[in-house]
């Protein structure tokens, strides 16, 4: 059994708690309210920049040139890629990216943010994927799951109706499972483990 694999299932039940959460759950039945969305949207922004300075510092530790390439691969798809998808949605909200950095990180983020940063400072490569891994992988498990969900894209939403215009969940959960060019760049999660050990 891969090392992944052994870690999923001894994770299993925080999993399918992730799944059950009820921002989730909204996504996936349309009831999210908005203002919970918006609220996630300016967190998970701010989120985003210290994500990408955890992949930089892989850029700087790694000394295989592969490993070095996939994590700026990294660095590029989370600043020119899935930060663009958070600016449309911001658009449509009447959100600029100077407001966002009038928000005040909430102490999760922070807590999140500062032990990815930590270990990635003090570790190495491996202590770097290792601290990613949950985000990357939990993003794609839930991302696949809501998408699997018979009508979860055509179903009314008060989010499609509300007078913001923002979109339903066709939107939402194809935005969160895209396969765009720039996406592509990312590596999938139970990659990750693999792709370290074939050049530790």
């Amino acid at each position: 059994m891969r090392t992944t694999q052994r870690l999923y299932e001894a994770a299993h039940p925080i999993w399918e708690q992730c799944h059950d959460h009820p921002f989730v759950r909204g996504i996936g039945d349309g009831s999210l309210d908005l203002e919970k969305f918006r609220w996630f949207l300016l967190q998970d922004y701010l989120y985003l920049f210290d994500y990408a300075r955890v992949f930089a510092y892989g850029v700087v530790k790694a000394r295989d040139p592969g490993l070095m390439r996939t994590f700026s691969a990294n660095v590029d798809a989370i600043l020119g890629g899935e930060m663009k998808v958070h600016r449309a949605y911001m658009a449509r909200l009447g959100i600029t990216e100077e407001q966002v950095f009038s928000v005040q990180p909430a102490l999760s983020n922070l807590s999140y943010t500062h032990y990815m940063l930590s270990c990635a400072a003090a570790g190495g490569p491996a202590e770097i994927i290792a601290a990613i891994l949950s985000c990357s992988w939990s993003y794609a498990e839930i991302g696949t799951r809501l998408a699997a969900i018979p009508g979860a894209a055509d179903h009314p939403s008060r989010m499609a109706r509300s007078r913001s215009g923002m979109p339903g969940p066709r939107s939402r959960i194809r935005s969160v499972t895209s396969s765009s060019s720039t996406e592509k760049s990312i590596v999938p999660p139970r990659e990750w483990m693999t792709r370290f050990s074939s050049t530790s």
